[in-house]
């Protein structure tokens, strides 16, 4: 099943993107809003949030949901349900839907299956990180070195709904292993440089008299 990030984008009188003119005009449009998307089998995830400190309400059915500002509602759902819920929109006394956004693909993957897809890809993803840690000489080092690792994750990243973060999720942490895992076995190596501890891959000769 394929998901999508999506902003269906309303017109709301009385909101100016600032904030709302009057309390009674906010209110309205979130019962109306939220009582939308509850006729629909939406659950309202953040009521007591809302109701105590304010904010925006958060709706959620199944793996989908989305985010209800006063000018857009946005967030990850099933591709084809998107029709589906441009009509319900379409159906709003308080506000107007204009416009929808439809942006990348998100999939449906269990942690358990992105491992496996990642491990699958081990050779290629210890080719690109020692591609990235190449250097001309020697005594160049690379200092940040979660910059390049990063730059890595972004390749073989895969959007999934439910990891909203888009650092910190097991493509890092498997990639981080494998960097890990070539640092102890001296493919690639460290020394300390003015800004911290700097990495380069290890060249033929040093790479050869570690497996000695």
């Amino acid at each position: 099943m394929l998901y999508k990030n999506v902003c269906f984008c309303l017109d709301r009188n009385r909101y100016d993107g600032r904030g709302w003119t009057d309390e009674a005009s906010s209110k309205r449009f979130e019962d109306e809003i939220v009582g939308l998307f509850q006729s629909d089998g939406w659950e309202w995830i953040n009521a007591d949030e809302c109701k105590k400190y304010g904010g925006c309400p958060e709706v959620k059915k199944g793996c989908q949901e989305l985010y209800l500002h006063p000018m857009s509602a946005s967030g990850i759902v099933i591709a084809e349900d998107v029709p589906r819920i441009e009509r319900l929109l379409g159906g709003a006394i308080t506000f107007r839907h204009y416009h929808t956004d439809i942006y990348e693909d998100y999939v449906l993957m269990t942690d358990e299956e992105y491992l496996r897809l990642l491990e699958g890809r081990r050779d290629e993803i210890v080719k690109d990180v020692l591609e990235k840690f190449q250097t001309k000489r020697k005594n160049l080092y690379f200092a940040l070195a979660y910059e390049l690792l990063g730059r890595v994750c972004k390749k073989y990243r895969i959007k999934r709904v439910g990891a909203k973060s888009q650092y910190n999720d097991l493509e890092a942490q498997f990639i981080f292993e494998i960097f890990k895992e070539l640092l102890a076995k001296g493919l690639i190596v460290s020394a300390k440089t003015k800004h911290g501890e700097g990495y380069r891959t290890a060249k033929k000769d040093e790479a050869s008299l570690k497996s000695a």
